[in-house]
């Protein structure tokens, strides 16, 4: 690790980090899960009225409740055979994130009641808390405390009143973890993590009586009340700018109204009807989220389910079958996240443009985020064509890497090196930003165009433009001017879905097909045009092959355009 790499990453730490982070590792001993073991839980102060209206629950992925009683477990695209009720730390060659998902108890929202009660009886005395144990750890200790609560405390009320052991044994469990969760908020890292641990106390503290009741869900709202204005940008999208943590976070609001505590809903409402409206723009027409900044599908809630359970919660009145096309007319043409940096397009053919050209995300916590200042996502007809490379892992590694580089995104690469200095898993030091941005708003039209600082840092100064031009019928010109004190080498990169076929190309042309049909991509400039083939990373875990084109160009003034073009 270089030292400049250290720098550039620590000047953006906010004061509540660095304090955090220096505790952590000057007094271990005092985030320790086992320091709270012995805290003997108080007689169990029954339910706050008005708590127990049934909530969506996540997403179980592939863990359905046959599998799960058949002791086979996948996540990330990777499975295991635990036994039923499984063996806790039985996974071999899996890596922290997977344990974590194991932990989060997401799946349990699959079991019958005297199952649940079986599983989570087995997990209170086998899992007890100790120091470096992965399911006590705050994030997914956050995510288990959620679950619970959902599936026994909303969801399976009445049973569990008529069962008063397992409801004794899961109120002490539940007491300890949240207390332990209490002292170990995770103001070391801030962003997301810290509002999973936030929402869990208001959550439980929403739902259960007494003075422990109240003082849980006062801890969660004081955080909540500076975190959703921090978090949440005023165009509704979650700051870390990932369109797949945004819908989590978007359901996090959705479970803090769902309490019927006024005092959260009057917290939590407007912001999430703004996120519901983010969560649409960041859609592809085949009802999948843009994949940009460790974004990837099957992870969370897909978008159109979570848009209408939350809209009919919030008791929004669903649009008719005579005036659907009103709705969808409403939604055509030019849109903007401009606080995000994400602009785009869709028309009622199944046409459909997302640009990035906002900031990378929050200096202080760029940890999703990729080098792809002024990149885009494109679908025809329905069908993505031009893609981002989604995230393969959480591990440092050749994939990771890839994920995060600038070549990985349809974007311009100069000399080999990213926008922004990538290092670690999630670490950032110098970082590129959005400059001159300027967008016209048409509903027949689509017109963007900015550019970024991220290669002012090399030698040669580099300064990138680019400009967007979407007009009907579809014809997308993508221009870039790059001015630089000494020749460089640019690559324009253009990353193909794996469905799309190149079955012709030249030096400044390329003609693709893909389900639907065909497209050309025809260059203009003095480089040239190659292929090669890269990896596509949709889920997980899951590695595909694609095609990407690349544009290379050599000199100190240039100006490149392609216009791409339905055949």
């Amino acid at each position: 690790m270089q030292i400049r790499h250290l720098f550039h990453t620590l000047q953006h730490l906010k004061r509540r980090q660095i304090v955090g982070q220096l505790k952590r590792r000057l007094f271990p001993g005092q985030f320790s899960p086992t320091r709270f073991s012995n805290y003997e839980a108080p007689q169990f102060p029954g339910f706050e009225s008005g708590s127990s209206v049934p909530v969506l629950v996540p997403p179980p992925g592939r863990n359905s409740r046959t599998r799960v009683k058949q002791g086979t477990f996948e996540f990330l695209n990777q499975k295991k055979d635990l036994q039923f009720p499984p063996k806790w730390n039985g996974a071999k060659g899996v890596d922290l994130l997977w344990l974590y998902n194991l932990h989060y108890f997401e799946w349990i929202h699959e079991l019958s009641f005297d199952d649940a009660k079986r599983v989570v009886e087995d997990w209170i005395v086998n899992e007890l808390p100790h120091r470096g144990s992965a399911s006590w750890a705050p994030y997914p200790t956050s995510l288990r405390i959620l679950n619970w609560t959902q599936y026994f405390y909303y969801n399976h009320r009445d049973k569990l009143t008529e069962d008063q052991e397992l409801c004794s044994q899961l109120w002490k469990s539940l007491f300890c973890q949240a207390t332990y969760l209490r002292h170990n908020l995770e103001t070391h890292l801030l962003g997301n993590h810290l509002f999973e641990n936030i929402t869990a106390m208001a959550f439980l503290g929403a739902c259960i009586g007494g003075t422990i009741g109240r003082e849980w869900r006062e801890i969660g709202e004081h955080e909540l009340a500076t975190e959703i204005t921090e978090q949440f940008l005023p165009d509704g999208l979650h700051f870390e700018l990932s369109p797949m943590y945004h819908i989590r976070m978007t359901y996090l609001l959705y479970l803090l109204h769902s309490t019927g505590h006024s005092h959260l809903q009057d917290l939590v409402e407007a912001p999430l009807r703004r996120a519901l409206l983010a969560v649409e723009k960041m859609c592809h027409p085949d009802g999948k989220i843009a994949l940009f900044n460790d974004s990837t599908f099957g992870i969370y809630h897909e978008p159109n389910e979570l848009i209408k359970h939350v809209s009919e919660h919030l008791e929004c009145r669903q649009k008719t079958n005579s005036n659907a096309e009103e709705q969808a007319a409403d939604r055509d043409g030019s849109w903007a996240l401009k606080d995000a940096g994400y602009y785009g397009y869709r028309d009622a053919e199944g046409n459909c443009l997302v640009c990035d050209i906002g900031p990378i995300g929050p200096d202080y916590i760029p940890g999703h985020a990729h080098a792809d200042l002024l990149s885009y996502e494109l679908s025809l007809r329905s069908h993505r064509v031009i893609v981002d490379t989604g995230n393969f892992e959480y591990v440092i590694g050749a994939r990771r890497d890839y994920a995060r580089s600038t070549r990985a995104h349809n974007t311009i690469e100069i000399n080999g090196t990213n926008q922004c200095d990538l290092w670690g898993a999630f670490r950032v030091g110098r970082r590129g930003y959005p400059k001159d941005v300027q967008f016209c708003d048409d509903a027949r039209s689509f017109s963007l165009a900015g550019g970024h600082s991220g290669y002012e840092r090399l030698p040669a100064k580099s300064h990138v433009k680019r400009r967007f031009e979407l007009t009907q019928p579809i014809k997308l010109t993508v221009t870039d001017e790059i001015s630089s004190k000494h020749p460089v080498e640019i690559k324009s990169f253009i990353n193909l879905a794996p469905n799309c076929r190149i079955i012709n190309r030249e030096d400044q042309r390329a003609t693709i097909a893909y389900p639907e049909g065909s497209f050309s991509i025809q260059f203009s400039g003095d480089g040239l045009l190659s292929e090669e083939t890269t990896s596509y990373f949709p889920e997980f875990g899951l590695e595909q092959s694609r095609k990407t084109l690349c544009y290379a160009v050599k000199g100190k003034d240039i100006l490149i355009s392609y216009t791409l073009t339905p055949c």
